[in-house]
């Protein structure tokens, strides 16, 4: 197949946010191994068709904003406007599904995910949750964290308690999600500028961004060595994890535009499944 050919199915994949589930369950792994809880493939299923749901329609939403700048996703959206439905309305269904597998009461996550993501985006230009400085990429954070983390739960049917273990893989999500997140913008620098939205690129600038980014993925990975210098994670995971992700932190800057974007959602996804099999081979009774 032409690299030609490969690079333009890759974009499209993106522009239909089918990264961004990937993404998702990629965590939903990261906090079930992390815990040593129970592994529900459903919950995982789950979150990656509930994030590609919610953030296709977050997008589509997005392109039909009167006066909203053209990107390539937005010209995508605009050639393939019957596939985009049939994506949305199919990732929606997997996703009630799929969570319905989980548990009957998961289904709730998806009318919580659409009113987190209206309230996110509710308002007039700069003065959005979305548009705020620093706030933007924290409410993204915390909020994807907790869902995989509830998710990861639901699906083990179980609570670990006396320990600060979940707290502690919480903030490791956390920290790792508000990195990427801080790398995502910097596909949408010209896009924010019109729309005010107040960015860590637009505001510090490239390489003040990309310092932080660093700086918050590095905590991420310390706090899981630590996890692993306690006794609470396997080596394989306390320092496998930590080991990829902070090493590709440096590749993902030959990445530009939307391929960053995609770049930062496949990273993690990657990195726990080599993990996971490792740690699988290693120890097949896990």
């Amino acid at each position: 197949m032409p690299p030609r050919v490969v690079t333009n199915m890759s974009a499209n994949l993106g522009h239909m946010s089918l990264y961004s589930g990937c993404y998702a369950a990629g965590c939903v792994l990261l906090v079930i191994m992390a815990l040593d809880i129970p592994l529900d493939w459903s919950a995982v299923a789950a979150a990656f068709a509930t994030t590609w749901f919610i953030y296709l329609l977050h997008r589509i939403r997005n392109a039909r904003t009167p006066g909203v700048a053209w990107s390539q996703r937005i010209l995508y959206y605009g050639r393939n406007r019957k596939l985009v439905q049939v994506a949305l309305w199919g990732s929606g269904a997997t996703s009630f599904v799929t969570l319905l597998f989980v548990q009957p009461w998961a289904c709730l996550l998806i009318p919580a995910s659409i009113c987190g993501m209206l309230l996110y985006s509710h308002g007039s230009k700069g003065k959005r949750v979305r548009d705020r400085f620093i706030l933007k990429n924290a409410v993204v954070a915390l909020s994807m964290a907790m869902f995989c983390i509830v998710l990861a739960l639901l699906g083990a049917g179980t609570v670990p308690g006396g320990d600060p273990t979940l707290i502690l893989v919480l903030l490791v999500l956390f920290l790792v999600i508000l990195s990427d997140a801080i790398l995502c913008d910097f596909a949408d620098i010209e896009i924010d500028k019109q729309t005010l939205t107040r960015t860590m690129p637009v505001q510090l600038g490239y390489g003040r961004a990309w310092m932080v980014a660093d700086s918050i993925i590095l905590c991420s990975g310390l706090v899981l060595v630590f996890l692993w210098w306690n006794g609470t994670v396997p080596g394989i995971i306390g320092l496998g994890i930590p080991f990829l992700v902070v090493s590709t932190q440096f590749l993902l800057r030959c990445f530009k535009a939307e391929q960053l974007r995609h770049a930062v959602d496949l990273r993690l996804p990657i990195a726990v499944t080599v993990v996971l099999l490792l740690q699988t081979f290693i120890n097949p009774s896990t």
